[in-house]
């Protein structure tokens, strides 16, 4: 709240500041008094389902998945040292699309392992991409 009053009272637009609830199944009742509370204090709020990280996060339940990952048609995550990962999720790198040190953005996004990997969303077949495989990110 401070960070706000400075802002406010330096009758600024910045910093954004933007709070995100991670909805679960023991806080799913709180989402509509945390929006009251904050939607007149906050520049946006938003809301998201929680998940396991692509696997990485073995306590949160795996639910079946039914449908493509929009995010293959939309983006890749470039890392730090210009790999081009599938995800944002992927923050280790397990499943490298190719490389900016010797591709262009065109070539991997265009290449044959995102292509593949659209293929086996499409086919719901979510097994063969090990990254892919135990995620419970809402698709």
């Amino acid at each position: 709240m401070m960070l706000i009053e400075m802002r406010n009272k330096c009758n600024s637009k910045k910093p954004v500041v933007k709070l995100n609830f991670v909805v679960r199944k023991d806080n799913r009742h709180e989402k509509q008094s945390f929006m009251t509370r904050w939607r007149q204090i906050v520049d946006s709020v938003s809301f998201d389902e929680e998940h396991n990280w692509s696997g990485q996060d073995s306590l949160i339940e795996t639910k079946e998945i039914f449908h493509a990952c929009l995010r293959i048609w939309n983006s890749f995550t470039i890392l730090w040292d210009g790999r081009a990962a599938l995800c944002c999720l992927d923050y280790d790198g397990r499943e490298i699309l190719g490389n900016l040190n010797s591709q262009t953005i065109f070539e991997i996004w265009h290449g044959s392992r995102i292509r593949d990997i659209r293929n086996l969303h499409i086919k719901r077949n979510f097994s063969r991409i090990p990254l892919c495989r135990s995620c419970t990110k809402i698709r």
